[in-house]
């Protein structure tokens, strides 16, 4: 005897992949009757004989208890299989929709209707001349996909993974945006102090000459503009790298990077005295530097070809002071 339990809340395979046979002794109405009455709750075990097999007892079904389990089948069903199936409960018939249902012979669907167990058609879709397929009984509602069953099965399980892959992918997408977001801020600050060196623009079109380099200014691309001197002392420093428009001047022994302000002179080549103020207000750690007197003007009895600075009472490398 094979048996297959159908226990409720359980899975259960049923038939076994051989055919099983319905004996005629399970045809009979008033055994069908019984076991229809037992069918109201607890679970049903139905002990169905393999076919060919022998016995006393052979091809009779046994109620125990109460409930309709919940038959799970795949390949093709039997009339063993059938049987179960009708006796489980429409919600809890899960098939595979490749297998094949095989089809009742009227005289043994005649006692399962007798036994009022045939009440939502599916005994109608088995007595057919033909066995119907298991697409057929879901498309009507007579069963349920086992894939798509409460169980889950290989969809949900697929899903499941796809959508755990997907949050983690999400997680990574918002981390890096976050990292590239505080790479972005980092610099604009890394950067305040030089922009603040160049409050003004002293000449466009030209990019700022490298350290050291002592090339010629280009042509008159000077602002029509002077930027007044700031209000202060001012002190003598010597030029060290060219003022295009930022460079280096030593004051005092030491290097201090100055703006070369004045747009009246050209810049000073190395080794030129400039005359140094601070900046005032959000200026105040900048020097500006301009051009001293002797170099703008020249100075009294002095005659063409005469160098700036060597008028009168002013000798070479002499400081003028104001």
């Amino acid at each position: 005897m094979r048996q297959v339990a159908a226990a409720k809340g359980k899975r259960i395979t049923a038939p076994l992949p051989a055919p099983l046979a319905i004996d005629k002794e399970i045809a009979d109405p008033a055994a069908w009757k019984e076991y229809a009455q037992d069918l109201k709750g607890g679970d049903l075990v139905v002990s169905v004989p393999a076919r060919g097999q022998k016995g006393e007892g052979q091809g009779r079904g046994q109620g125990e208890g109460r409930g309709r389990g919940q038959p799970q089948v795949s390949e093709e069903t039997g009339p063993g299989g059938t049987v179960l199936l009708i006796l489980a409960r429409k919600e809890n018939r899960r098939i595979s929709p490749d297998i094949t249902v095989s089809a009742l012979r009227p005289e043994t669907l005649r006692p399962l209707m007798e036994a009022g167990l045939c009440d939502d058609g599916l005994c109608d879709a088995v007595s057919k001349n033909t066995s119907p397929s298991a697409r057929d009984l879901i498309k009507n509602d007579l069963a349920t996909d086992i894939e798509d069953s409460g169980g889950g099965g290989p969809r949900i399980l697929w899903f499941l993974v796809a959508f755990g892959v997907g949050l983690a992918l999400l997680g990574w997408l918002l981390l890096m945006v976050r990292r590239g977001s505080g790479r972005a801020r980092r610099p604009a600050f890394a950067t305040e102090p030089s922009e603040r060196l160049q409050p003004r623009p002293m000449y466009h079109g030209v990019h700022p000459e490298p350290a050291g380099h002592a090339g010629p200014a280009g042509p008159a691309q000077w602002e029509s503009r002077r930027i007044p001197m700031p209000r202060g002392p001012k002190r003598t420093a010597t030029v060290r790298t060219a003022l295009h428009p930022q460079g280096y001047v030593e004051l005092d022994r030491c290097l201090y990077r100055a703006v070369w302000a004045d747009l009246v002179a050209p810049p000073p080549t190395l080794g030129d005295d400039v005359d140094v103020v601070e900046g005032t207000g959000k200026d105040a750690d900048i020097l500006f530097a301009f051009a001293r007197p002797s170099r703008t003007r020249p100075g009294p009895g002095a005659g063409p070809g005469s160098r700036p600075g060597s008028g009168p009472g002013s000798g070479p490398g002499r400081r003028v002071d104001h």
